[in-house]
């Protein structure tokens, strides 16, 4: 996954120097496509992407004359339509990114607007979308929320040497290691690398995934795999995933539980608006 820069623009906005949005700029942009709006809303600048891309969400760079009580209003195309992102005041002169709200979508362009209380000329510098490359795919989650496992970090790293790691008692639960998924990806399974400290005592885990703000069951049992990929699939097919969780425990004995590595398959189907709601 990576920033993609749009490949073109629709012309007769009334925007100046459109291509600069999309012209490899600097971290910190330069050049800038402008408009000059009296006290309301600009015309849209309207930004083409080819061919289109999975997205989760975009980034701007932008700024107005005073940079003050400065509105944006973002919108992404999808099926030959235009969905909401955002609506409302940004921070200026530096990058802003915003989550697409239905998580990872197929995406044909964007447009942008904007507005100031008074007359002003308005400026944008850059616009990117985080590009989903097509077809399935192994994912890492984005984040984790830090608890009583230590190196979180390691289990998200791509990295099958380094892990994470908890203590647990005979026959006891360690904490669940949190990961987050951020935008939300369309997943049907999920594969996870875990080990134990000792050879001989026997491990169960549990693994559950989050949507809609509630958790729901993938495997809870014995440890089939230590020390190898174990792949479980996701109860009831594809699900909108925002997060998922993991604990361990040793049967029997104390171990230290080890988390190396979990991924999730990312099913690059279209994701869309029907009457308001999310077809999956």
């Amino acid at each position: 996954m990576s920033w993609v820069r749009p490949t073109g623009h629709i012309a007769g906005s009334g925007w100046t120097d459109e291509t600069k949005v999309y012209d490899v700029d600097a971290d910190t942009p330069v050049t800038a496509a402008s408009k000059f709006v009296e006290s309301e809303w600009s015309s849209y600048i309207e930004l083409t992407i080819s061919p289109n891309y999975f997205s989760g969400k975009i980034r701007f760079y932008a700024n107005g004359s005073y940079n003050e009580e400065v509105s944006i209003d973002i919108k992404y195309a999808s099926d030959h339509a235009y969905h909401n992102i955002y609506e409302g005041a940004f921070t200026a002169n530096q990058w802003v990114e915003v989550v697409l709200p239905l998580g990872v979508t197929e995406v044909e362009g964007a447009r942008l607007k904007f507005r100031h209380g008074a007359s002003d000329n308005f400026y944008l510098y850059e616009f990117a979308f985080w590009g989903v490359a097509r077809g399935n795919r192994w994912v890492r989650p984005t984040g984790f929320i830090e608890g009583a496992w230590s190196n979180e970090i390691n289990a998200i790293d791509g990295n099958t040497t380094s892990f994470a790691t908890r203590l647990s008692t005979s026959d006891v639960w360690t904490e669940y290691l949190e990961l987050i998924i951020s935008p939300a990806i369309r997943c049907s399974k999920i594969r996870y690398w875990i080990g134990i400290n000792r050879p001989s005592p026997r491990l169960s885990v549990d693994v559950k995934y989050a949507s809609d703000d509630s958790y729901y069951n993938v495997y809870e049992g014995p440890a089939d795999k230590l020390n190898q990929w174990s792949e479980k699939n996701i109860p009831g097919g594809t699900k909108l995933i925002t997060g998922a969780r993991i604990k361990c425990k040793g049967v029997g004995a104390v171990v230290t539980n080890k988390v190396y590595e979990f991924e999730l398959w990312s099913v690059q189907g279209r994701t869309k608006l029907v009457n308001g709601g999310l077809v999956r």
